[in-house]
Formats: structure tokens, sequence, C-alpha cells
């Protein structure tokens, strides 16, 4: 739980920061927003960074979960995965503050092509873009899906010998909706990425680069929150739940007024 509350806390930064910086700057074609746009991308970039690296946690969390249940206890107790947490934000800031202000890769929006991205033209930034975190992250993202869908085998095959009737039934649609929510999320996150390799050459048209990165970028973190919510039944009674009490405790307050 404490995995998922970090990861949807850094999304919402992310996503907020396009909301309120990223989308009138560009609408609204804001000069001075434009100029310091560096410091938009550098803290959605560490949004990000933390936001993946999370999503890979909590992956080895549920394999641990299901192959390792005796020293799963000790290995992700609260105080380990705060542990891990730090650590998490700690590489996360660290590293794209080194790349940013020490490489001086900065993330500026360019209002000319309706892009932000590293500037290639410095060999450093182009061998990080390119190099570094690209294969960095397809990689976090391919083991993502590797190490889920082993888990998934894994709980189908303990399952097994205790299925029956409406209940097999129940597992079924669980497995098969914790798979659809993982390949979801990978085939979302592979798209992301290929559009992310391809920015730097699509400068002819404006408009498909900005469809490609910054459009294609938030939707990345919006669309990872929607395949949670959709396919995570337990999430969804929870909102429900909080709804009905929001429902109840308004329909008191106005009886007593």
């Amino acid at each position: 739980m404490l995995l998922t509350l970090i990861k949807s806390f850094f999304d919402a930064i992310y996503l907020t920061v396009y909301f309120v910086y990223i989308t009138p700057m560009i609408v609204l074609d804001i000069k001075f927003m434009m100029n310091h746009s560096n410091i938009a991308g550098y803290i959605l970039i560490v949004c990000y960074e933390i936001s993946i690296h999370t999503h890979f946690l909590t992956s080895l969390n549920r394999f641990n979960a299901v192959f390792f249940p005796f020293s799963y206890i000790n290995t992700f107790r609260t105080r380990a995965t705060v542990a891990y947490l730090i650590v998490i934000f700690i590489f996360s800031f660290g590293m794209m503050t080194t790349v940013i202000y020490g490489f001086g890769c900065q993330l500026e929006y360019n209002p000319n092509t309706w892009v932000s991205f590293y500037d290639v033209t410095i060999p450093i930034c182009r061998w990080y873009a390119f190099y570094a975190d690209f294969l960095k992250n397809l990689i976090l993202v391919f083991t993502d899906t590797i190490i889920d869908v082993i888990t998934l085998l894994k709980v189908q095959k303990m399952r097994k010998q205790f299925r029956d009737g409406k209940r097999s039934e129940n597992y079924t649609k669980k497995e098969m909706d914790f798979l659809k929510q993982t390949l979801g999320q990978a085939v979302f996150y592979l798209m992301g990425y290929a559009s992310y390799l391809m920015v730097p050459e699509m400068k002819s048209n404006k408009y498909v680069a900005f469809f490609m990165s910054l459009f294609s970028w938030a939707l990345i973190a919006m669309i990872d929150g929607f395949f949670t919510i959709v396919y995570n039944s337990e999430i969804r009674k929870k909102i429900a739940f909080r709804r009905e009490i929001c429902v109840v405790s308004t329909v008191v307050s106005l009886n007593v007024n």
C-alpha cells in the first residue's frame, strides 16, 4: 500500500505540473514560463524517475510475497520499505540533478518545435538520452512485466488446489484483471519510450512531435493510474466506499441543519 501511495503521489505531482504549468505555458504562449521551463522539466523528470523505480520495487514486492512468504515479512517490513524508497529518492534526485545541472542536459520547451527534450547536440546528453536513460527504463519495463507474469503464474498454480465453483471464477477474474493491468501498463510504457526515441527525428512536423513527446508522456502517467483503477477491484471498492461516506455525511449534515 505504501509503495502504491508513493507512486501515485509522484504521478499526481507529474500531472499537476502539466496542468498548472505546461498546459497554460503552451496554450497561452507565456514567454516567461517558457524561459523557465527547465525548472518544470527538472521536476517532471525527477517525479517520473521516482515513479518508474517505485513501480519496479512494487513488482519485486509482489514477487517476494509469493515466492518467499516467510522472509517477505522482514524483507518488506515497513522500515525496510521506507529504506528502499529513500534509496530511490536519493538515486533519482542525485542522478537527474547531475545530468541536468551538472552536465547541462536541461529539459527546456522549444516553442519552435513544440517539444521538450534533452539538448542532443551535447555529446554526453545525447549518450544519456539514448542509452543510459532510454535503455535503463526499457529494461525496467520489460523486467517489471516478466516479474509480474511469473508472479501471476505462481499464484495460479498455488490456487488450483482449492478452486471450485464461483470462488474459482472470482480468482480467475482477479488474475486476468491483474494480467491485463500489467500488460496494458507495459504496452503504454513501451509506446512512450518508442516515441521518446523518435522525438529528435521529428522536427519537420511539430504537431506529430508534440503528440509523440509532451502529450504522450503525460498520457503515460495518466494511463498507469487508469489501468490500476479499471482492473483493480479493491481500489474501486475503496473509492466507492469513500464516496458513500461523503454522501452519507453530507445527508446527515443537511438533516442536522
